[in-house]
């Protein structure tokens, strides 16, 4: 399993909240652990919604999680929702990586919420694979339209993503309901079952 997720609402600004979270995030880690996982997504939930929230603030309570990934073993991998007022955008998620000032900081961005936060493509070029070790390209709904009739916003054949690592090339095929992830060192590629727009045009999701 290469990574999970967590859903707690470790980044707000209630004390109590963050405080309770951070003990369930750690009990999140240690599932993790305990089958055989590395990595879990710390997305910005309860804060999602909340604008204009202090980065720096957000840098420190990162680095709190991380201190209590780096007990369990488990990294906490800093992610960004499109639709979220706070940690929508790639670049307010690299500050508060960088902010942190941690060894274990990084980034888990995804291929929708950057498209759909307004991010763009271009500067994933900056990270690396000590910087970003997972990137998913997942979330599409098959309805969705964009940039060229369904296709992948931004991106054309293969694009790196840094030195020594791509994007993955297109293909056309049907995906399996279970996720499927595939190491394309040193990155990982995740991917999930609603990847239309990386599909091409003539992918259609299956029937349920």
């Amino acid at each position: 399993m290469e990574s999970a997720i967590g859903f707690t609402p470790w980044a707000v600004d209630d004390q109590t909240k963050r405080a309770a979270a951070l003990e369930q995030f750690r009990r999140d880690m240690e599932m993790v652990a305990a089958l055989g996982g590395t990595r879990i997504a710390a997305p910005p939930s309860g804060i999602n919604r909340t604008p204009d929230m202090d980065l720096r603030a957000i840098a420190e309570r990162y680095r709190s999680l991380l201190e209590i990934g780096r007990q369990v073993g488990v990294v906490p991998q800093l992610e960004c929702w499109g639709s979220a007022l706070t940690l929508g955008r790639a670049s307010e998620a690299a500050f508060v990586v960088v902010e942190a000032n941690h060894p274990d900081a990084c980034l888990l961005l995804d291929a929708y919420q950057l498209y759909k936060g307004g991010s763009g493509f271009e500067g994933l070029r900056l990270f690396g694979a000590l910087g970003m070790h997972v990137f998913h390209i997942n979330d599409y709904p098959a309805d969705r339209r964009g940039d060229g009739e369904g296709r992948r916003p931004g991106l054309s054949g293969r694009r790196r993503l840094s030195s020594g690592s791509r994007a993955a090339k297109p293909v056309r095929r049907r995906f399996p309901r279970r996720p499927v992830a595939g190491n394309l060192q040193p990155h990982v590629l995740a991917r999930t079952t609603t990847p239309s727009r990386w599909l091409g045009p003539d992918w259609r999701r299956p029937e349920r």
